[in-house]
Formats: C-alpha cells, sequence, structure tokens
C-alpha cells in the first residue's frame, strides 16, 4: 500500500517517506521519526505520548455498525453528492485531484468519494482519511485496497485539529457530520481549494426521532460559514430509504447521536420496530478561503 504522498510527520512536519514497512520523516529536525505501519494497512500519526490515544475516537461497536449500515448502500446519495459537488468546483488541470476526509470513521464515504471524483474528473485521485479512531482507520484500509489503479487512498489516524499534512497541499478536504478544523484546513487547503461540508438538515433521520421521543425536535437550520472562509454553493439532498430489518435499524441507530441521549421507552420502542421508512437528509456546503 502506498501512502498520500502529501502526509507529513505530526512532531516536526517533515515529508513521509516508506521504508519497508515504516513511514519515516526527513529528519530535517536533526530526527528522523519512525511509525511503524499497522497490519491492517493504516498508520497511527496520532501524537504520540498520549495515554489516551489508545481510546481515541470510535470504537469497535460504533465501526462495526457504521461499516454494516453504510455497506447496504443508504448512504450513498450523500457521499456521491458530496463528490459532485466537490468536483464541480475543482479547478483546471491534469494533475492528480488531492484531498483529505477530515474524521472519515470508518472510511465508506472516503473511498467513494475518491472513485466518484476519478470517474467525474477524468483524473487520478491521491486521497486520505483521516480520523482519531484506530479502528476507523483499519476498516478504511481494509475498504481502500480495492480501489481501481489510478486511485490512491490511505487512510492514518490522527488529529483532525493538527492535520498530518503538508502546507497548501490540497485541493479538497471534506467534512462529513463531522467537526470543521477550519485553521487546519485553511493551511492544508490550496489558495483555489475547496472545502465540503456535509451536515444533517432539519428532519433527517425524523421517522425515527418521532418514535424514541416522545418530543422530538428538528435540528439546526443552517451549518456556520467556517472563519476564514465565504459560501460557495450550496446542495440538499432529500430523500426516504426503506430499513428492511431490525438489525439494520439498530446499526442505523447505534452510528447516530441519539444512541447516547435516548431514554429507555424510546429504545425500547425502536427496538420492537422491526422495519421504518425515514427521511435521508443532508446539506452539503461548498466553501472557499476567504481573500482578504
Amino acid at each position: 500500500m502506498s501512502f498520500a504522498g502529501f502526509l507529513r510527520c505530526p512532531l516536526c512536519g517533515g515529508s513521509l517517506d516508506r521504508e519497508g514497512n515504516s513511514l519515516l520523516c526527513s529528519g530535517h529536525s536533526g530526527k528522523r521519526h519512525c511509525y511503524d505501519i499497522a497490519s491492517a494497512g493504516y498508520v497511527n500519526l496520532l501524537p504520540p505520548g498520549k495515554k489516551n490515544n489508545a481510546h481515541t475516537g470510535d470504537d469497535a461497536g460504533m465501526i462495526a455498525a457504521r461499516t454494516a449500515f453504510l455497506s447496504g448502500g443508504y448512504y450513498d446519495c450523500i457521499s456521491d453528492a458530496a463528490a459532485d459537488l466537490c468536483a464541480a468546483h475543482l479547478q483546471g488541470g491534469e494533475d492528480a485531484v488531492r484531498f483529505c476526509d477530515a474524521g472519515s470513521g470508518e472510511g465508506y464515504h472516503t473511498c467513494r468519494i475518491a472513485r466518484r471524483i476519478a470517474a467525474k474528473s477524468g483524473r487520478a485521485v491521491e486521497g486520505c482519511g483521516v480520523d482519531a479512531s484506530k479502528k476507523g482507520a483499519a476498516s478504511g484500509a481494509k475498504l481502500a485496497r480495492s480501489v481501481e489503479a489510478n486511485i490512491s487512498v490511505s487512510f492514518v489516524a490522527g488529529n483532525i485539529f493538527s492535520l498530518p499534512v503538508a502546507d497548501h497541499s490540497l485541493d479538497a478536504v471534506f467534512s462529513l457530520f463531522a467537526p470543521i478544523p477550519a485553521a487546519e484546513v485553511s493551511r492544508v487547503l490550496k489558495d483555489d481549494g475547496v472545502l465540503i461540508v456535509v451536515a444533517s438538515a432539519p428532519r433527517h433521520l425524523w421517522e425515527m426521532r418521532c418514535l424514541i421521543y416522545d418530543d422530538p425536535r428538528e435540528g439546526n437550520a443552517e451549518a456556520a460559514t467556517p472563519e476564514g472562509f465565504i459560501l460557495s454553493e450550496k446542495k440538499e439532498v432529500r430523500t426516504k430509504v426503506h430499513i428492511p430489518d431490525q438489525d439494520t435499524l439498530d446499526a442505523l441507530f447505534t452510528m447516530t447521536p441519539f444512541y447516547y441521549r435516548t431514554p429507555v421507552a424510546g429504545r425500547e420502542r425502536l427496538g420492537h420496530a422491526g422495519t421504518l421508512d425515514v427521511s435521508v437528509e443532508a446539506d452539503l456546503y461548498a466553501f472557499r478561503k476567504r481573500k482578504d
């Protein structure tokens, strides 16, 4: 497996080169820092020495639930729309499209986005998923093994608020249902790069909300423009999907924020629902760096 050429050492910022089963930095700080490639195919670029690194990000159960649900294609319309929005805002050129998915989770959307951008742009694609969860990075690395020859997708365990990515190296950064590290995005994006943000629309999964809560409420109406950016375009995804069985419904519930704040009665209702038709609604934003 190759790793994205725009990755950088999280300690000194030096470029990373593969040597055997490790990535070694250029050593311009006087020391070559070494990062071993895990057997699962990802590399851990989380800042070392943090006692909680082993327990950072989504756990194995959450990653399994996300993988089980997303592999059914229920959210494919979202990653397709995100990739299309990105492709529409790419600047011309023949070089490979370089992007980072900041908060890539299990990596499902990351790999689909890479494929779709390649198909839409006719260019090679070099992508990287960054997530605090080592389980998520391992899942993404497994999915990346099946990408086409003109596509390279690597996965690292890392901190999205201190991205292990070179300055001004990316054509695009994606943030799908994740916090937006605006300062870091501004640093790693090229001047003509694009930030693609996907956020839940106010009535996303509304039918599930009505089932688990006695007084369901709509979500936020609009995503805030990140500091240092301007809105270039907004798109909407509005559709309904049929959840065919309890296992799939449970997987969807587990990967949502509702999992942590649903009362017992709501969990019981959901646990006996069997099937459910739910609204899949997302708002997508393309942001450009502000030029002052």
